[in-house]
């Protein structure tokens, strides 16, 4: 009886593990907006550019740049509704030209490729439709 047992338990557990899946699930990643971003921007004059980004949880955005060859520091407001984000932003330090200006940025969300694409930025004080273009973000943190 005792032989018959072993072997039933034997018979058992092999029936149990070779109806185990060996699939291994893939571990879903998503990323949260607030955070450091980074990537480019540019527009239809210059080439691309480094732009960094970071989207605070209290509703503030800051972002840090260089144009032509000068550091720029702009800060903002953004919004996430639905896939889209958009922040507003006042350029603090930089190009004197640049100080004081006032930007509006768009993209698509992309939480789990961590992404912000089909970026677009405009300038809207002054208003100048010379000084807009693309950017593209990838969360880095």
């Amino acid at each position: 009886m005792k032989k018959f047992i072993t072997v039933s338990l034997t018979i058992l557990l092999l029936f149990q593990i070779s109806s185990c899946s060996k699939e291994t699930p893939t571990p879903t990643t998503t990323y949260s907006i607030q955070g450091l971003w980074s990537g480019t921007h540019q527009n239809t004059t210059t080439p691309a550019a480094q732009l960094n980004m970071s989207i605070k949880a209290d509703g503030t955005v800051t972002y840090e740049n260089i144009l032509l060859g000068t550091q720029q520091f702009c800060s903002g407001t953004w919004t996430l509704t639905g896939t889209t984000f958009t922040c507003y932003t006042t350029c603090i330090y930089g190009l004197s030209s640049s100080v004081g200006v006032k930007q509006t940025f768009t993209a698509t969300f992309n939480n789990a490729a961590g992404t912000l694409s089909s970026g677009q930025w405009v300038n809207t004080f002054p208003a100048s439709a010379a000084n807009s273009g693309t950017f593209s973000l990838t969360k880095v943190n």
